[in-house]
């Protein structure tokens, strides 16, 4: 019985090496034909031969032409014209105003004498674009014999107002002007005042500021 099992286990042995035997010489068969295929037999040789011509070559430059040609040159950007509006000045308008001042009187002083009732106040702050002021006075000289004066007086600083003096040698009543008066700033008290040249009668009927002004 020993001797059966031991031819079974004989078999069995020789069996497992045949097919052991088998698959390793399938697989041995399989990478030698893969590496006869990698390797380059003697009678095969690669050899690249230039064959482009004189039409290839100028086929292969009209590409480069063509290729260039699409490349957009970056250069200076076109220069943008700017528009500048100009706004005509406003133009200015000068308009005239007129103050008419109270009061009337005559003397035959040949000294400042004031006028009764023709006090006033001014400000130049009152009128805006103040350009200038002239005082104009209705007067006459009684006898037509020597000059008639007028003027403004600045009571606040006690002085006479700078410009407002004007005269006549007229015997009959017309309406002098003053030259360009100029008063101090701030509200004043202003009043008119009357002499003679001579002993003649100086008559003061009335006066009136004449105001210009520019906005």
């Amino acid at each position: 019985m020993v001797i059966q099992w031991q031819k079974v286990f004989n078999v069995m042995v020789l069996v497992n090496l045949s097919l052991t035997g088998g698959v390793f010489v399938y697989f041995y068969r399989q990478i030698m034909t893969t590496n006869a295929n990698r390797m380059p037999t003697n009678d095969k040789v690669v050899q690249y031969i230039d064959q482009c011509g004189e039409e290839c070559k100028k086929y292969v430059d009209l590409k480069f032409k063509i290729q260039n040609s699409n490349v957009k040159t970056v250069g200076p950007s076109t220069p943008v014209t700017k528009v500048i509006y100009q706004t005509t000045p406003k133009t200015k308008v000068k308009s005239t105003t007129y103050v008419t001042l109270a009061g009337s009187g005559s003397t035959t002083a040949t000294d400042w004498v004031n006028v009764s009732g023709s006090d006033f106040y001014f400000s130049p702050e009152d009128y805006p674009g103040l350009v200038s002021v002239y005082f104009e006075a209705n007067m006459k000289l009684l006898t037509g014999s020597g000059r008639a004066y007028v003027r403004l007086f600045d009571v606040t600083h006690g002085i006479g107002v700078q410009g407002s003096e004007a005269s006549t040698q007229a015997g009959t009543d017309m309406v002098v002007e003053s030259g360009q008066v100029s008063f101090w700033a701030g509200k004043n008290l202003i009043r008119v005042q009357i002499k003679s040249l001579t002993t003649e009668s100086t008559v003061y009927n009335s006066g009136r500021l004449r105001i210009i002004t520019e906005n």
